[in-house]
């Protein structure tokens, strides 16, 4: 006899979107994960709010959750459009001529007959490969720019396309123009459908793993002669372009703050901008691996903020980034007595503490952190637990 199962309940939104960014994750490229897991903690009102992240799974392993409906979800990019290329996309792309712009969050997608360009905020990419329409009657994959961007020909007829998240049913913003589509990034897995004039339907699935990506890069920085460190604020801020952090669009009001390095370019860098926002890069050789957005207002009488707490660049290392007050100028930071090195930059904090203090299975546990704030003159500010 075999038992029955009881019925399969949808899981939670909160757990679903958590699965889904997971997954999303790796759509800017992949690059070797910093560490096994990724803790961020954040702040409020005088309470802790923790959620884990566990990084580097293998996302195909990942089971689709349970649904009462078949019928697609939102967009995980906004509705996409075709503009005419501007002298700037020609200029950056080294192209006489282009049939079309698609503006996407934190990128442009230029199509012209000699190629694909993709704009981003630091990077000018452009593909191998020709942008001219093939004679074949069906689907035709052209390129997968850096971001995971993905273009091609679409069947003779077509009159609409709709793309999905394989298993999910969750939408990806796909254009169709002038027998062309252009797909959002997405996960690695997508189902892209086309509707034809008299209503046939085909399906085709997306494989980022196997879909030509060949491309020339090249990075452009908005400053002349950038030092190491414009370069990689500059670097976080596209990163954060990409994901469409608020206020991440606006670059020239973010300044960079405080550095924690466990090697030159490896670490956790704070940015700040002039209205309380707080932005969080996680770095690996001068490249961003994560960036969080952490929001505050100006507060009074409070010498310390902690907004995040990640993991390093070894399963061992462990970083803690916040806010200060104006007047904090030095701290000494300790967890289980080993004393981390700290950085204090324009109201802004960063830890790092070396081999020890984290790891799978031990976290770094942020109620342990004892901090010593003290002024320029020497005076103490604080002194006692990191959180209140």
């Amino acid at each position: 006899m075999i038992e029955q199962l009881p019925p399969r309940k949808p899981l939670p939104p909160a757990v679903r979107e958590r699965m889904r960014r997971k997954i999303m994750a790796g759509h800017g490229g992949a690059r070797t994960p910093m560490a096994a897991a990724v803790a961020v903690t954040v702040l409020v009102a005088g309470g802790a709010i923790l959620a884990q992240s566990t990084q580097g799974a293998d996302t195909a392993a990942l089971a689709p959750p349970s649904t009462t409906s078949s019928a697609p979800r939102g967009p995980l990019e906004p509705d996409l459009r075709a503009v005419p290329a501007s002298a700037e996309d020609l200029r950056l792309c080294e192209f006489t001529h282009a049939r079309f712009t698609v503006p996407m969050p934190g990128r442009r997608l230029v199509w012209a007959d000699e190629g694909f360009c993709e704009l981003t905020y630091t990077t000018v990419a452009k593909s191998k490969t020709s942008g001219a329409l093939s004679g074949q009657e069906g689907m035709a994959v052209q390129w997968r720019s850096p971001t995971g961007v993905v273009v091609g020909q679409a069947p003779k007829g077509t009159a609409q396309a709709e793309a999905t998240v394989t298993w999910w049913r969750e939408r990806v913003s796909v254009l169709l123009h002038q027998g062309r589509f252009v797909l959002a990034p997405g996960p690695q897995h997508i189902d892209l459908t086309f509707t034809s004039e008299d209503l046939r339907r085909t399906t085709e699935r997306i494989d980022a793993a196997t879909t030509p990506g060949d491309s020339t890069v090249r990075e452009v920085f908005p400053r002349p002669d950038p030092t190491e460190q414009d370069k990689m604020v500059a670097r976080c801020l596209d990163h954060a372009m990409r994901q469409n952090l608020p206020g991440a669009e606006r670059p020239e009001a973010w300044r960079a703050g405080a550095l924690a390095s466990a090697a030159p370019g490896t670490g956790l860098l704070v940015l700040r901008d002039g209205i309380g926002e707080t932005l969080y890069c996680q770095l690996a050789n001068g490249m961003p691996e994560t960036v969080n957005l952490a929001t505050r207002g100006a507060s009074r009488g409070v010498v310390l903020m902690l907004d995040s707490a990640h993991g390093g660049p070894s399963a061992l290392d462990a970083y803690v980034g916040g806010r200060v007050d104006d007047r904090v100028a030095s701290m000494v930071v300790t967890y289980r007595d080993k004393q981390g090195a700290v950085s204090v930059v324009d109201g802004t904090f960063a830890v790092h503490f070396a081999e020890g203090t984290s790891g799978p299975g031990y976290e770094l546990d942020v109620t342990k952190l004892h901090v010593r704030a003290l002024d320029a003159a020497g005076a103490v500010l604080h002194d006692g637990p990191l959180m209140p």
